[in-house]
């Protein structure tokens, strides 16, 4: 693992974070469509680094 594990976390916890956000307040559909768009890039980036090391 060791570098490869600081993306993921990032990742996991950008989703941890959206997570709670939605359960703390309705949240309108773009915020939602944006923070959305947010995690999967941050995925993508993840999953290409991965690919490249």
């Amino acid at each position: 693992m060791g570098w490869s594990a600081i993306p993921l976390a990032v990742t996991l916890g950008s989703l941890g974070l959206i997570g709670w956000y939605l359960s703390r307040s309705l949240i309108g559909l773009f915020e939602l469509i944006a923070l959305l768009a947010l995690s999967n890039i941050c995925l993508g980036a993840w999953l290409i680094w991965a690919l490249a090391t």
